[in-house]
């Protein structure tokens, strides 16, 4: 009677923890199907067999919910950036006209070709690149997709690699699955024997 009050939890024990470290490692193993043998079944890790599917899913919600390109090219062609570009064409032009004008020129001359080159250089490069970053744009809307770029890479992901990065962040949580398990089957087991005791 008490044997049997001993063995059956720990083998429900056993039973539930061999369970959930058989179902953790096979989140990712086999990394290839594997037939099993007189049957025509194969066995094959879940994100393995799903990793396709995975990527396209994740892809799809980087894109409408995380960030799409419309975005991305809304905060490099703000305003602010497009006047920084501005400022340096300025200045560099600047630069090498200062170089090239005449040194017999007075400074004050100088200076006015400057101011008036700094003028034009302004208005005319605000307008060039207001007009190419909108032709980019439009051309970058429609040939690039946050979710391809993001789906391609997660196809191309080692699973290897994967599973070393999930099991390193996860070690913890996982080692209280497989504990979970152990304790759910020693009760289901104590359960069974209370359960034997009361049909006799």
């Amino acid at each position: 009677m008490w044997l049997q009050l001993i063995i059956i939890p720990l083998i429900g024990a056993l039973i539930g923890w061999v369970t959930n470290v058989l179902a953790i490692k096979l989140i990712f193993r086999p990394f290839k199907p594997v037939k099993i043998p007189l049957t025509p079944w194969s066995i094959q890790g879940l994100i393995p067999k799903r990793q396709n599917e995975i990527a396209v899913n994740i892809g799809k919600v980087v894109e409408n919910e995380l960030i799409s390109m419309e975005e991305i090219l809304q905060e490099v062609n703000n305003e602010s950036r497009r006047d920084q570009v501005v400022d340096w064409i300025a200045v560099a032009v600047q630069q090498r006209v200062q170089r090239r004008l005449p040194g017999i020129l007075p400074q004050s001359v100088k200076g006015i070709i400057n101011g008036m080159l700094d003028d034009v250089i302004r208005k005319e490069a605000a307008h060039v690149l207001e007009g190419l970053t909108g032709n980019i744009s439009a051309e970058l809307m429609n040939e690039i997709k946050v979710e391809h770029l993001v789906e391609e890479k997660l196809k191309q992901f080692d699973l290897k690699q994967l599973e070393n990065l999930v099991l390193g962040i996860a070690s913890t949580e996982l080692k209280h699955i497989e504990v979970l398990g152990a304790i759910l089957g020693f009760f289901i087991g104590l359960a069974q024997v209370g359960i034997f005791q009361f049909i006799k």
